[in-house]
């Protein structure tokens, strides 16, 4: 027996409520699919007193049921707990209460600053308990690898970080895990490079910086990812984020890559392989306590059964591919694949299901599970199986019949949302026609329904045909699922012995997909593999994100640095290339440790166990502190982090300041750095930074090469090259050359005027303006008059100016007549006061200011003595 002749249409359906196995409290989850995004939750907590920054955290992704428990001793910054937080990317953390009620608690500050979009929870101070977390350990853990509790026994705060989540998790959201079925991870950073959260942002290595306009090659993450399932582009994700740093395990993962771009064909059926099972991480949903009504716990099942019945006809094909493969890794899933445990997980599914089921969605889903399990099992499943066969291909045939009848294209749809329902399908033309009115009576409740084929309207039966459609959905739905879920049921009891099985088939491939897509990467990219030694040195490496956004247009450079020459001065106008290239250095570090090939024509890489990039800073205005104030922060940081291993870049160091100081300050910064054998690379416009090359043997100088043109800035022009070559920068203006095409030509002209305006100039400007000032407040006197007069002389003599003055007809204090030859102006104020004055030195013949009504200056003359 086997199902009705009626083709299933391609649909979309909503997903379904479901559950697992009867096991515990009620609870509504999510139907196996794809589609559900993750959802991570951390429980962290703090040390008080003399225990301040030792930090414990638990961390859970539901989707994906691995319990990783971290404690970290942090300095005050807590860099180290906020770079685990973004490796570990959740979306909900839970803290003690009294962390909250605290007027400010300086780790939750930062939290909240850095992850402004994660939602920060409270629980009570006593979940968080260490002997209730060790309790829940042992309890919940794989008896396989429950030795990891004599490890966690004196971590106090990641176990009691840990009792909280588990309470959280039973308390607040009524999930509960089998015992014994928890894969428990402490998780160490060493071994490991530490990139804090900043950097990681800046450099762009998971996300764009500006997601509205990012692509997929506007991120690390995005060149890197080829990934076919969930597990193993988390995977890819947190070693971008904490890739390692010690050459042995780095050469691991590089050989296993190299081995993979050697066999092409190996790699592409790999990858064929994983996208049939990309999935393959919901295995792990066994372990989940969840429950809903009998319909959705059946249903969630029979997925899982359906999905692992679907895995195991792809064991063998993928044992054959990686048969012949020699890194150790590979053997080591082989030896997984040809585990005695899949006959037995074999036999014990296909002793129910049918050998070529398999999980699908929507309809044909349905479907699907209808038939899922063997025919002769059970007597009652196969009478009530073919019972809703026989209805289903009458309902069938009835709406054959009435499209005949009405001579419309009729097929019969089905979704958990409407049911049973016929469809009408048209074409773009028809629909722009199509009304209401045009159906015949006989049909009820339009509803637009998407389709693969393009949208299309559905109909429910007329009243009296309703009935069928509710038998025929309550035949499925009930009697077939109720039977079915019995049956199941015990099944999904045998299969939790094997969870730890589950766990490390997982672990496997992630770890194969995340090789497979850096292999991918690397051959798209013709890239190089790295080697690793001393010393760093690239021929002709080019950016990875800029190489796949903008094709041939991008430049390579070579970078070389060792401990020789560990620091290094760039210097050039503005976009010349300065940035990019630093931050070329460093993406290309991080490619190399996570195990990926670069793009350059050789590579020998340092590996460093800190890394840092000060790219960019913006004023805090919620913190009160200037760009100037955090770059600051951040190089007093820096400081803490020197060490043989570590790598810097810093962009335009001291930039926010005034141009003497910032030149003072940045020199004090780098000769601090030259006193360590970190790699630092410094960009900057302060040229006089790179006199530290004639000071220090470990500095070298370098410029973005550009070919200049014309003497004047207004002629000025630049012609970038966009590589790195030794030296210091000669040119200037080229701040004009670069707004030239943004400013409007009015302004540039105005400029022209301005540039060499003499101070002399500048003082008759401002005696125009007090002038005036008077006059508006109508105290306009002979003495005010000769009072800025006095001053503007003064003035004027410090400038080498003379300005010689006679007394005459003063009626309103003394007014001054000048004495000498030259050039005579008048001054007439309301009391008839005359002043004639003469300047010395000859500097402009300008007008600079005439008024009206009661004062009037005109053309005051300057002119050569």
């Amino acid at each position: 027996m086997g199902a009705p002749n009626k083709p299933a249409p391609k649909r979309k359906t909503s997903s379904t409520p479901s559950s697992a196995t009867n096991w515990g409290r009620s609870h509504l989850s999510t139907t196996l699919s794809t589609d559900t995004e993750s959802r991570i939750i951390i429980a962290l907590t703090e040390g008080r007193g003399d225990a301040r920054c030792e930090v414990g955290m638990a961390s859970i992704d539901l989707s994906l049921p691995t319990l990783i428990l971290c404690q970290i001793s942090d300095a005050q910054s807590y860099i180290n707990t906020l770079t685990k937080i973004n490796i570990l990317n959740p979306t909900d953390i839970v803290i003690p209460a009294t962390f909250l009620e605290s007027i400010h608690n300086r780790l939750v500050d930062k939290i909240k600053k850095q992850f402004p979009k994660i939602k920060i929870l409270s629980a009570p101070r006593k979940t968080f308990n260490k002997s209730n977390g060790m309790d829940r350990i042992l309890q919940l853990c794989l008896p396989s690898i429950n030795t990891i509790c004599v490890g966690l026994q004196h971590k106090y705060y990641a176990l009691a970080a840990a009792s909280a989540l588990v309470t959280y998790l039973q308390n607040n959201l009524n999930i509960y895990y089998a015992n014994e079925s928890l894969n428990v991870n402490y998780q160490e950073s060493e071994g490991y490079a530490v990139i804090d959260v900043s950097t990681a942002d800046r450099l762009e290595l998971v996300s764009s910086t500006k997601p509205t306009q990012a692509t997929r090659y506007s991120s690390l993450f995005g060149v890197l990812n080829y990934c076919s399932t969930k597990i193993g582009a988390r995977l890819l994700r947190s070693t971008i984020l904490q890739p390692p740093c010690l050459p042995a395990i780095i050469e691991q993962t590089t050989r296993c890559v190299t081995e993979l771009i050697k066999h092409p064909q190996m790699l592409l059926s790999i990858q064929v392989i994983l996208q049939k099972i990309s999935n393959i991480d919901q295995l792990l949903g066994i372990t989940t306590k969840n429950f809903g009504t009998s319909d959705s716990c059946s249903v969630r099942q029979l997925n899982y059964l359906l999905l692992l019945n679907s895995l195991i006809d792809l064991i063998d094909p993928l044992k054959g591919i990686i048969e012949r493969c020699e890194q150790p890794f590979f053997k080591d899933l082989k030896n997984t694949l040809e585990s005695d445990k899949f006959n037995v997980i074999a036999n014990q599914i296909r002793s129910m299901i049918h050998p070529s089921a398999q999980f699908l969605k929507s309809e044909a889903g349905i479907n699907q599970r209808c038939y899922a399990i063997k025919s002769g099992i059970n007597g009652l499943l196969d009478l009530v199986r073919k019972t809703y066969s026989e209805r289903l291909n009458d309902m069938t045939e009835y709406v054959k019949y009435l499209g005949n009848k009405y001579n419309l294209p009729l097929t019969l749809g089905n979704n958990n949302t409407k049911g049973y329902h016929i469809v009408l399908k048209l074409n773009n033309q028809q629909k722009r026609f199509f009304k209401k009115t045009d159906l015949p009576p006989e049909f009820i409740q339009l509803l637009f329904i998407d389709s693969y084929q393009g949208v299309s309207f559905g109909w429910k039966l007329h009243d009296e045909n309703r009935g069928i459609n509710k038998l025929l959905y309550k035949t499925r739905r009930h009697y077939v699922g109720n039977t079915e879920n019995k049956m199941i049921h015990k099944t999904m009891i045998e299969l939790k012995q094997h969870i730890g099985f589950f766990y490390k088939l997982c672990e496997d491939i992630a770890r194969l997909d995340m090789l497979q897509s850096l292999a991918e990467a690397s051959r798209r990219g013709s890239y190089v593999r790295p080697k690793f030694g001393e010393f760093t040195e690239l021929i002709q490496a080019r950016h990875p994100m800029l190489e796949l956004l903008i094709g041939n247009q991008r430049v390579a450079n070579s970078i070389s640095i060792c401990k020789d020459f560990n620091i290094h001065i760039i210097t050039g106008p503005n976009g010349s290339g300065k940035s990019i290239y630093i931050r070329q250095v460093i993406l290309l570090q991080v490619m190399a440790q996570v195990g990926c090939y670069v793009p350059a024509d050789s590579a020998i890489f340092r590996p460093m166990s800190r890394m840092f990039a000060r790219i960019y800073l913006e004023d805090n205005m919620e913190y009160g502190a200037s760009a100037f104030i955090l770059e600051m922060k951040e190089i007093k940081y820096m400081m803490t982090l020197l060490s043989e291993n570590s790598l810097f870049i810093i962009d335009e160091l001291c930039r926010s300041t005034s141009a003497d100081e910032g030149t003072a300050l940045a020199m004090a910064i780098c000769e601090k750095f030259c006193s360590t054998s970190a790699f630092v690379f410094v960009t900057t416009h302060y040229t006089a930074l790179a006199n530290l090359a004639h000071m220090y043997l470990n500095v070298k100088t370098w410029q973005m090469e550009i070919v200049s043109s014309g003497d004047s800035p207004q002629d000025f022009n630049l012609n970038y090259k966009f590589r790195l070559i030794p030296g210091v920068t000669t040119s200037k203006h080229y701040g004009v050359y670069i707004v030239r095409n943004i400013w409007p030509e009015s302004i540039l002209e105005e400029n022209k005027k301005f540039i060499g305006v003499h101070k002399a100039i500048k003082l008759k400007y401002k005696l125009e303006s007090d002038l005036r000032k008077l006059e508006s407040r109508k105290q306009l006197s002979g003495a005010e008059i000769n009072k800025l007069l006095n001053n503007y002389q003064n003035e004027l003599q410090k400038l080498n100016i003379n300005l010689d003055f006679d007394y005459r007809n003063a009626q309103f204090g003394s007014d001054f007549v000048p004495c000498g030859n030259g050039g005579q102006e008048l001054i007439n104020d309301e009391a008839g006061s005359i002043l004639n004055f003469t300047l010395d030195k000859h500097l402009n013949g300008c007008s600079i200011f005439e008024t009206s009504k009661r004062i009037a200056i005109t053309s005051i003359n300057l002119f050569q003595k």
